[in-house]
């Protein structure tokens, strides 16, 4: 072989080697792409979640605040007890929910959890 064929082999050679490494490039591009659109799907999806979560979470409160008025008015309270009970009842909750959500929490975790559970507690008794 002389220089020239040499030239030209290298040459090539190189050029062969850029186009590996242009598609190269190109496919880490679009695999960093499509693993992007994997890491949004499963953000949608909790978030997704999370939504059926809490709308599980109201629902099952709204059953035992329904009990709670069922149960008080089969015991033949009347109408306005009833309401302040319920309203009690609430008002804990939300107390607890608000102190849990805030960004500055004025409760320590163990206020929070009993505040949530005496709501809670208060619930069940009066269904009772």
């Amino acid at each position: 072989m002389d220089r020239e064929d040499l030239a030209v082999d290298r040459d090539a050679f190189e050029t062969e080697c850029r186009r590996v490494m242009t598609l190269h490039e190109e496919r880490s591009s679009e695999i960093d792409r499509e693993y992007d659109d994997m890491l949004e799907e499963r953000r949608r999806f909790e978030e997704e979640l999370a939504d059926f979560e809490a709308e599980k979470e109201a629902l099952r409160r709204n059953g035992m605040l329904y009990q709670v008025a069922t149960g008080c008015l089969l015991k033949g309270e009347r109408q306005l007890d009833v309401l302040i009970k319920l309203a009690c009842v609430v008002t804990t909750m939300l107390v607890g929910a608000l102190a849990i959500t805030t960004d500055r929490l004025y409760f320590d975790g163990s206020a929070v959890s009993s505040l949530t559970s005496l709501g809670w507690k208060v619930a069940q008794r009066l269904a009772e």
